[in-house]
């Protein structure tokens, strides 16, 4: 079986399963809006339902496990997709989320990317072109699917089938039972994520000397506190009246520095110069200096 093939006969079981339980359920509301309620009516409709839904997810499992495995050759992305897919897709993907999400970064997609793995309960999703499927079709004598009936909001059979203009989504997530190849992948995929995440935690670990080196006019904590103490932002009265914690975390929003080491240069300032050392008369003296060329 080709995998558009497999990708076909895994949607023309989807409908079947959401025409089993539409049909079902007619029946039930049915009864129920009778004069009389036939209970055995209902439980018999119930056990045909079960009976049927049964042997139609162990089908969805085997044409699941074929996808999986066509998959990596196809380089066809979607939940349960190999790792390799899953890497060759990620960059697209990102930048999706991103151009949805304005005020996200790449952080945020992958902690959004584990949630999702570790929680799958309703983010299976498996989607696919219409085209591609009745091109399928044609080629093999076989009768072309109306997508524009299923698509159509009058079509009420659909309960985890979604369609829009060219490509049709299906959530399969209630369908089969996890199989072992799709949990060792999610768990490749999340270790995957973890090692991205541990590359960003490390550049936002700030190097003062790496800083320095990088750019030697940038000004030290200590320099960015005496600089604004000169400049009278301590004397001012609303910003006087903080505590040394409220004007720390103030600042750092301002220079994007840590708050404890922002919080520890401003109680130098009320400090002797023969208490703080030589490392503070040297940066009172290039502030100085810094200040005057601007006058």
């Amino acid at each position: 079986m080709s995998f558009i093939a497999g990708i076909h006969h895994f949607l023309m079981l989807c409908l079947e399963i959401n025409e089993l339980e539409y049909n079902s359920n007619c029946k039930i509301e049915n009864i129920l809006n009778g004069l009389s309620f036939d209970f055995e009516a209902i439980d018999l409709i119930n056990k045909r339902r079960e009976a049927g839904l049964g042997k139609l997810k162990y089908r969805s499992g085997i044409l699941l496990q074929h996808i999986f495995k066509r998959s990596h050759s196809e380089n066809f992305y979607f939940f349960d997709c190999p790792l390799k897919v899953y890497e060759n897709h990620y960059e697209k993907r990102k930048l999706l989320f991103l151009k949805l999400n304005r005020d996200c970064v790449e952080r945020d997609f992958i902690k959004t990317e584990l949630q999702h793995l570790a929680n799958p309960t309703t983010k299976k999703n498996i989607t696919f072109n219409f085209s591609c499927v009745n091109e399928y079709l044609e080629k093999n004598d076989k009768e072309l699917i109306d997508f524009d009936r299923l698509k159509n909001a009058c079509y009420s059979l659909n309960s985890f089938i979604t369609f829009d203009e060219k490509m049709g989504t299906i959530n399969y997530s209630g369908l089969a039972a996890d199989l072992e190849s799709s949990s060792f992948t999610s768990r490749q995929k999340i270790e995957f994520l973890k090692n991205k995440l541990k590359k960003f935690k490390k550049k936002m670990v700030s190097n003062p000397v790496q800083d320095a080196a990088l750019n030697p006019n940038q000004l030290s904590v200590n320099q960015i506190i005496i600089f604004l103490d000169q400049l009278g932002v301590f004397a001012n009265p609303q910003f006087e009246n903080l505590s040394k914690n409220k004007q720390a975390k103030a600042i750092s929003l301002l220079v994007g520095k840590n708050s404890k080491n922002i919080k520890t240069a401003i109680e130098k300032l009320d400090k002797t110069p023969s208490a703080i050392g030589q490392g503070f008369s040297k940066d009172l003296a290039k502030i100085q200096a810094l200040i005057a060329k601007l006058e």
